[in-house]
């Protein structure tokens, strides 16, 4: 039972749920990790817990170095 309540936790809709997001781009579904793979006017995809959003790349900030 604990091995499935782990595998559980790590399911990525499970994840969504706790208020994540994962941001791709559209058409071709690759997944943004930084904002400088974004161009302003560049259609997304988030996918939320409960659906999704499709927005457009307004501005962006540039990722910071950690």
């Amino acid at each position: 039972h604990e091995k499935t309540t782990r595998l559980s936790a790590l399911n990525p809709t499970a994840i969504l749920k706790r208020g994540y997001s994962i941001t791709r781009t559209v058409p071709d579904a690759v997944i943004i990790r930084s904002s400088n793979q974004a161009d302003i006017g560049q259609p997304l995809e988030i996918l939320l817990g409960q659906g999704s959003l499709h927005v457009t790349v307004d501005t962006r900030d540039p990722a910071k170095k950690q």
